[in-house]
């Protein structure tokens, strides 16, 4: 028998056999077991959206809040002549 022979039988057979392991089996599930798998998919995908929301928000305010309260200070000191601080201590 030629080596191909065997590779191309053997490659022939594991394939039959994962084939026939591989059986699709439909489960029935009940509207209450549907609605649970997707209430408990839901409220885990929540909680790592409202975590990485949180964490973007902790990052974000450090940032903007500076940037923010900088811009008020000094509209604030255009329009009311008021000398800023970092002048003062130079």
């Amino acid at each position: 028998m030629p080596i191909w022979f065997i590779g191309n039988f053997a490659a022939r057979l594991l394939l039959s056999i994962v084939l026939m392991s591989c059986k699709h089996q439909e489960i029935q599930l009940s509207k209450q077991q549907i609605k649970y798998k997707a209430d408990s998919i839901f409220n885990v995908r929540v909680n790592e959206l409202t975590n990485a929301a949180a964490e973007d928000l902790d990052r974000r305010s450090a940032i903007e809040v500076k940037a923010k309260a900088d811009s008020i200070v000094e509209a604030y000191s255009k329009t009311h002549s008021i000398v800023p601080v970092d002048t003062i201590t130079q």
